[in-house]
């Protein structure tokens, strides 16, 4: 990955020279041997902006698959169990959800209550059908 430096050096050394211009290197810093480019300053800017640019849209195209939810639930997530606040945003009942799970009403209802942790296959299921990871399951 380039990273773009502005750099002040004097001709001299072999580095970039004093005024509007910037290096640009695989090190960010121009030195002998490196692979620098010298570009005008406004061009610097431009490439600087642009890769913000891009940094931003990637974070906000990453968020988008990050469901917001209410403060409430939020608070709810901390005090209670996972499971239960998940499958009561979705306004699912226990028995649909064990359905849709492969699960039988009283697994779900050991693992909600705290009794069970439940296997790793159904929580990954459970997981599947309320539409969040098993990350969010597991408080």
């Amino acid at each position: 990955m380039w990273r773009l430096t502005l750099a002040r050096r004097t001709a001299m050394r072999g580095h970039c020279v004093a005024g509007d211009i910037a290096c640009a290197s695989a090190t960010g810093v121009c030195s002998e041997g490196a692979a620098c480019a010298i570009v005008p300053l406004k061009n610097y800017d431009a490439l600087h902006k642009a890769l913000e640019d891009a940094a931003d849209a990637e974070a906000l195209r990453l968020g988008r698959n990050e469901e917001a939810i209410p403060m409430s639930m939020a608070d709810r997530l901390r005090q209670e169990n996972p499971v239960r606040v998940w499958r009561e945003h979705r306004e699912m009942t226990a028995t649909e959800l064990a359905a849709a799970a492969g699960i039988s009403n009283s697994q779900l209802s050991a693992i909600e209550s705290g009794e069970s942790s439940g296997s790793v296959a159904a929580l990954q299921r459970i997981a599947d059908v309320l539409e969040v990871r098993v990350d969010d399951l597991l408080g």
